[in-house]
């Protein structure tokens, strides 16, 4: 990060430091079709429960269970089966949220037995509520579980950059995020900046993400039904919600367009472009005092 890279070295640093994001070639209107082609609509509202059922049925292992019939919310999440990743805390944050909020993680196992073991342990005590599928699954799938899904998580203890953040983006999915590495930099937080595309969580507080997960949940969920107001824990996101009820519809563009705009594989050219003449400035410098 710039921010750390100036702290430790000074802020004279910025002016010589450049950066490349990473981007992704996600396409929801791809996705959209797919969703017709296999389901015959691409309604969010219609598609969403079909769509987790279809994944469980597909997939080759599940941990957990869930209770889809009184199911509201879905929060989806996904990762390496690491520490590193906080899928743990989530699974902690479960047990706080209301029986009608759903979380559903896609993991990769990665061998770590020891962390899987408490995984399991974890998707136990929340059963009804929570699922993890420690396999992969068909990639178009797994991109319409995002799509269909009214939040992502990802509450990593550390994360560089955060790819799945805008991948989720991508697909007009709002997210609750750690405010740790790379999210940090790019996720703007509703309650600060009216361009915001999710909340930004401490991941070690299992209160803070359990409520940002049901409150942006609840949010988006209100847009589509007109229900679940009172569920919306944070003032700042009910206000919104009071404000502009189909707000979670245009959150859903803000996402989009928000990757449109800084995440596509175009501007990552252009960006490393301006870094090698950022390098080929400094080097005629230094070559000529």
């Amino acid at each position: 990060e710039v921010e750390n890279i100036a702290r430790d070295y000074g802020h004279h640093m910025k002016k010589k430091i450049c950066h490349s994001y990473n981007s992704t070639s996600w396409d929801v209107e791809e996705v959209k079709r797919f969703a017709r082609r296999k389901f015959g609509t691409s309604s969010r509202e219609i598609l969403r429960w079909k769509v987790v059922e279809e994944v469980l049925r597909s997939s080759k292992a599940v941990w957990g269970y869930l209770e889809l019939s009184n199911a509201e919310v879905l929060a989806v999440s996904s990762g390496r089966l690491t520490s590193q990743k906080g899928i743990d805390r989530l699974l902690q944050a479960a047990e706080l949220l209301p029986p009608t909020v759903k979380v559903v993680v896609s993991g990769v196992s990665v061998g770590d037995t020891g962390y899987e073991d408490y995984l399991k342990w974890l998707v136990d005590r929340v059963r009804g509520k929570a699922v993890v599928i420690p396999d992969r699954y068909d990639l178009r799938l797994y991109q319409l579980l995002i799509y269909v899904a009214h939040l992502y998580v990802a509450p990593s203890r550390y994360e560089p950059f955060g790819i799945v953040g805008i991948e989720a983006l991508s697909m007009g999915t709002p997210l609750v995020v750690s405010n740790r590495g790379g999210f940090n930099e790019y996720v703007g937080d509703l309650r600060s900046t009216p361009l915001g595309v999710g909340l930004k969580v401490d991941p070690e507080n299992i209160y803070e993400i359990a409520s940002a997960v049901q409150s942006l949940g609840y949010l988006m969920y209100y847009s589509e039904t007109g229900q679940g107001l009172d569920k919306i824990a944070i003032d700042e996101l009910r206000n919104i919600a009071l404000r502009e009820p189909t707000f979670g519809t245009k959150l859903r563009r803000i996402c989009i367009d928000y990757v449109d705009m800084f995440f596509r594989p175009s501007h990552t050219a252009n960006s490393i472009l301006a870094c090698y003449e950022l390098a080929r400035q400094m080097a005629y410098y230094r070559a000529h005092i």
